[in-house]
């Protein structure tokens, strides 16, 4: 959203008449500057509404990663409970107490 930048173009107009520019030019370069300007300037609020939805989006991340954190050590402990330890035990050659 443009910001509300205060831009005479009356004023403007006048200026460039009384510079010897016809008045369809002088309303020409006069939009043209108005429109760089006001235009693609980011307001205080357009950057904090950026900023709010970019730590939304962190804080969703943030808690995705956590699930999947949890899930990543629940499958890894299945793992080494089902798999790795059965394993390590008959290497040794000890058997693991029954449940």
């Amino acid at each position: 959203m443009p910001a509300d930048v205060a831009f005479d173009t009356i004023t403007t107009i006048q200026r460039l008449r009384g510079a010897g520019i016809e008045q369809a030019h002088a309303e020409a370069i006069t939009a043209s500057i108005h429109a760089g300007v006001t235009g693609g300037v980011a307001t205080k609020a357009d950057v904090e509404l950026a900023k709010s939805e970019l730590d939304g989006k962190i804080d969703a991340l943030g808690a995705e990663m956590k699930t999947e954190l949890k899930w990543i050590k629940i499958i890894g402990g299945t793992i080494v409970g089902l798999l790795i330890l059965p394993w390590l035990a008959a290497l040794v050659g000890t058997t693991l107490p029954g449940p």
